[in-house]
């Protein structure tokens, strides 16, 4: 029998019992309602496992005139698993006045669980503190650090696009895991299915997918929605786009069968995987519905998806094409034009990705000979087919009290010589006035520009791909 059945046959003897004590008239014990709400939760089964904690929490306070700071905790992890993570964070804090009435040391689970919901909401920083915090509370009382932590941090910088960062995370959970002779879990797999999908390194994104429902089956879980939402991405990435939308709509309809909230994410990639596939209509339809989700879950509405569908709505308009004249006179596809202190990671993974999609990039560090330096660079921007400019936050402040500003020259020449220049708005940055920009590069506020997006980096990179041809 696998973990399941084993979950199901101790459900049905609890609810046997439950019944027994109800004929006999005696007294709810909470002790029974949580447990039988925790093999409601490891069967998916979340809406009753709510119902069921709302009751135990009721009863234990009729008894004892106190909240219980355990079942507060599990009712927060299973309003976290139905993504309603607002309602979980006020779960959490209810928890942590209780534990702090009772006089009991912080609990390091609720850190944790804090963060997570933190990531679900978009609020990075605030994770990452949270993670930090509870790494904080094991060390003091003396515990070890819980091997899944670094994961979740690993998750954030994915989200973050610091993919290096990411992996090493990874690295870390999985060492942890091996010194406390703990078993791997399948959410580390499709973490790291995630990381390598990112990378373009789809086919090993797939194995570590495959990897993952393994470790679900030998557990005995059930079917992870966000696993196969994930699948789903890597599939349409592929070219796969029915099999995309056949995973998107199984991934739906677990969410909706477990009473999870609807997924913005999976409803904007589902529209571009329906674009691609030629229903186009039906893909505004669905890149509007994700705009909607964010409103109404009080989501920050993703700016790249917003610009997304702006595009898809304009009727037929693009970008100017070069020539083939044009082109046969330019030495390169794309010059990436940043600040080397702030952006250079970006501007490593942008080449790269450029790269592997058969483009020829001109990067300062990757190609710049030795010699006439500023000489070099004209040519260099002058010879390629556009300027891709990745705009971080203070990029013209910074520009203001350097004589040899480079990245000024840079745009410069690609005004002067006609070169299509292509802004990229990285996170935080926002436009100034063009009265605000230095004198020689004020004629890039007449471009249309595209918001960088780490969460959407695959439709990202599909978007700038087509605004270079």
């Amino acid at each position: 029998m696998g973990e399941q059945g084993k979950l199901e046959q101790e459900l049905a003897g609890l609810q046997a019992e439950l019944l027994e004590r109800d004929g006999q008239q005696l007294a709810p014990d909470p002790a029974l309602l949580a447990r039988q709400a925790d093999l409601l939760a490891g069967l998916a089964r979340y809406a009753e496992s709510l119902d069921v904690l709302s009751r135990a929490i009721q009863l234990a306070r009729e008894s004892t005139g106190q909240a219980d700071p355990l079942l507060h905790k599990s009712r927060a992890g299973i309003l976290f698993e139905m993504e309603r993570c607002q309602e979980a964070l006020e779960e959490i804090s209810r928890s942590a006045r209780a534990r702090e009435q009772l006089g009991l040391d912080e609990d390091w689970e609720l850190s944790k669980l804090r963060g997570n919901c933190f990531y679900i909401l978009g609020r990075n920083e605030e994770a990452l503190a949270a993670y930090s915090r509870a790494e904080d509370i094991q060390r003091r009382q003396g515990m070890p650090v819980y091997p899944y932590l670094p994961m979740n941090r690993g998750a954030v910088y994915i989200s973050e696009h610091r993919l290096q960062e990411a992996l090493q995370c990874f690295e870390e959970s999985a060492t942890l895991l091996q010194a406390q002779g703990m078993q791997p879990h399948y959410a580390l797999e499709m973490n790291r299915g995630v990381l390598l999908s990112q990378l373009g390194r789809i086919a090993e994104g797939l194995e570590a997918y495959n990897r993952a429902e393994d470790l679900l089956r030998e557990d005995g879980k059930p079917e992870d929605a966000d696993l196969l939402m994930n699948r789903g991405i890597a599939c349409y990435r592929l070219g796969q786009a029915s099999e995309a939308l056949e995973h998107f709509r199984r991934s739906e309809q677990l969410r909706h069968e477990r009473g999870m909230q609807e997924s913005y994410v999976l409803v904007f990639h589902r529209a571009i995987a329906l674009q691609r596939s030629g229903e186009v209509q039906q893909a505004i339809a669905q890149a509007y519905r994700a705009i909607a989700i964010c409103s109404e879950q009080g989501l920050t509405i993703n700016r790249f998806v917003a610009e997304t569908l702006q595009d898809w709505l304009a009727s037929g308009a693009t970008e100017p094409v070069a020539s083939e004249g044009e082109a046969a006179q330019c030495s390169y596809d794309a010059f990436i034009c940043y600040r080397r202190n702030v952006a250079m990671g970006h501007a490593m993974l942008l080449k790269t990705h450029l790269d592997l999609n058969g483009r020829s990039v001109f990067r300062d560090q990757d190609n710049l000979p030795v010699g006439r330096f500023r000489e070099q660079l004209a040519e260099a921007v002058c010879s390629s087919r556009v300027l891709i400019l990745l705009l971080t936050p203070g990029i013209f402040e910074e520009a203001d009290d350097d004589d040899e500003d480079f990245l000024l020259f840079e745009l410069a020449t690609a005004l002067s010589c006609g070169t299509r220049i292509i802004p990229v708005a990285m996170e935080g940055f926002i436009w100034p006035e063009a009265s605000e920009l230095p004198a020689e590069v004020r004629g890039i506020a007449q471009f249309n520009g595209l918001s960088f997006s780490s969460e959407f980096f695959t439709a990202f990179m599909d978007k700038l791909l087509k605004w270079m041809e």
